[in-house]
């Protein structure tokens, strides 16, 4: 994301906290455990599973590592950690007036508890179609869409928003869009957030933006181990909630986003950046496509 120029250091963390449910950002938590001992052990991992693309190290990281900044030991990483110095801000969109209604295609799919706070903020939900849709028609007729993957410069007039396990508990969500969303849009997606009581951090247009990306790749990375015999389904949940206090475990993020969300994302973000860093595994494949076969049974 930050190698792209989606998002600054500050901003990504914010996300993964203050939508994503998780206890540190990537870039302070990277920090805290120091740039240096996370650079060798992600370079460590990348050569232990022969050069795999999805475990290429950052070459952010490396110039960090190489200039000497350490994160907090050495008193400067991605954050400047001396006495005096201040916190980078995260991008917060000013205020912006809130739709007067909301057309709901579909009931919203992993992001359903929204026409609830939706409605409790008084604004009016209209035609909520019977399919699983997953956008929002605003009133100045462009859209708001969930994190799926692709990006907001293959539509017209789109803003996406990003995922979170509790859309009621969340106090920031990040939306992206392009240069041809109109200004109506955008202004018209951030003030239905803030009329909900979150502040708004627009990133760039990067598929699959930071929690949804983020997540989809936690749950391909614990299908494929299960799938190695590496541990259970519910060992991987245990150790990753209380190990390093994932919000969910992976597997319970898989069954509350259904069990092939993670596949679908990942397969749009590959077809965007087909250098195989975000292709999904065979056992999330395997996973994904057992599901539809027993749906589609008698």
């Amino acid at each position: 994301m930050y190698e792209s120029q989606g998002a600054d250091p500050a901003t990504v963390d914010a996300v993964l906290r203050e939508c994503g449910g998780f206890r540190m950002g990537a870039f302070e938590l990277t920090d805290l455990i120091g740039q240096d001992v996370n650079e060798a052990v992600t370079h460590s991992v990348w050569q232990a599973f022969f050069q795999d693309v999805r475990f290429t190290p950052s070459l952010a990281q490396r110039r960090l590592v190489e200039s000497g900044r350490l994160g907090r030991k050495s008193g400067r990483g991605w954050y400047d950690h001396r006495d005096g110095a201040e916190r980078p801000e995260p991008h917060t969109a000013g205020r912006a007036g809130p739709p007067a209604y909301v057309v709901a295609e579909g009931g919203l799919g992993p992001a359903s508890d929204l026409l609830a706070l939706i409605r409790e903020a008084g604004i009016e939900v209209r035609a909520e179609d019977e399919d699983n849709g997953t956008r929002l028609v605003l009133p100045g007729g462009g859209q708001l869409a969930l994190a799926d993957g692709q990006t907001s410069v293959e539509y017209r007039d789109v803003v996406y928003f990003d995922l979170s396990p509790d859309y009621r508990a969340a106090t920031r969500v990040a939306l992206s869009h392009s240069q041809d969303t109109s200004a109506r849009t955008v202004a018209e997606a951030t003030g239905l957030f803030q009329a909900l009581g979150k502040k708004v951090s627009v990133i760039g247009d990067v598929p699959g933006m930071i929690v949804a990306r983020t997540v989809a790749r936690i749950i391909d990375l614990a299908h494929d181990a299960v799938a190695k015999g590496v541990a259970t389904e519910q060992d991987v949940d245990t150790a990753m909630r209380l190990g390093v206090n994932y919000p969910l475990g992976p597997f319970e993020w898989s069954r509350r986003l259904g069990r092939g969300w993670a596949g679908s994302l990942l397969d749009d973000l590959h077809e965007r950046d087909p250098s195989g860093r975000y292709a999904p595994s065979l056992a999330l494949y395997r996973h994904a496509c057992a599901t539809e076969k027993r749906e589609d049974t008698p």
